[in-house]
């Protein structure tokens, strides 16, 4: 993906939407590592600062969710898979207020709705999609069977942050066969 220098920069710059005072050194190299695929760091945090570790990889990968002109590419766009609707709604509170800040770029919450409807497509366009797992699964599912109109809805997700999940337990399922990066934190 990006070198480091690229990552901390990215980090630099979302760590200030925020909270004007740097980040803690464990909130930061849990982001590293994460980038890098090792989880250990940010299961060893909670509350606020799992929250912000799990922000700053959003926040990085969802730089390459679109092209220079601003449209959605494929391929990109991060989903943050919940185990329930409280933490979804939990992740979204800490996620909505800070990208209200940045131009071009949009956090949405799934709940629940209709992925065919005007609502339900929308927020999976979002550069950082936030739902649960059972809601990502009925939204790829109905995007595959309906057709070329919903194909570039069907290639989002690069990268899937699975939150308190097991990575044995997802390796069986079908839904991490869809993303070309896959984290559990």
């Amino acid at each position: 993906m990006a070198s480091e220098d690229l990552r901390l920069k990215a980090f630099a710059l979302a760590a200030l939407l925020i909270s004007p005072q740097p980040p803690q050194d464990a909130v930061v190299a849990a982001a590293l590592a994460l980038c890098d695929g090792k989880n250990w760091l940010v299961r060893q945090l909670s509350g606020r600062d799992k929250l912000a570790t799990v922000f700053l990889v959003s926040y990085l990968y969802a730089l390459d969710s679109r092209d220079s002109s601003h449209e959605f590419r494929r391929h990109g766009g991060v989903h943050v898979i919940t185990p329930d609707a409280q933490r979804a709604e939990e992740y979204f509170n800490f996620f909505a207020p800070l990208y209200d800040k940045v131009d071009h770029t949009r956090v949405a919450q799934l709940l629940g709705a209709d992925p065919l409807s005007v609502e339900g497509s929308k927020a999976y366009l979002a550069d950082i999609v936030i739902g649960t797992r059972e809601e990502f699964i009925a939204s790829y599912a109905a995007y595959r069977d309906a057709g070329p109109d919903f194909s570039l809805h069907a290639s989002r997700g690069r990268l899937a942050l699975a939150i308190d999940r097991d990575h044995k337990e997802l390796r069986s399922e079908e839904l991490i066969r869809h993303y070309p990066k896959m984290a559990t934190v």
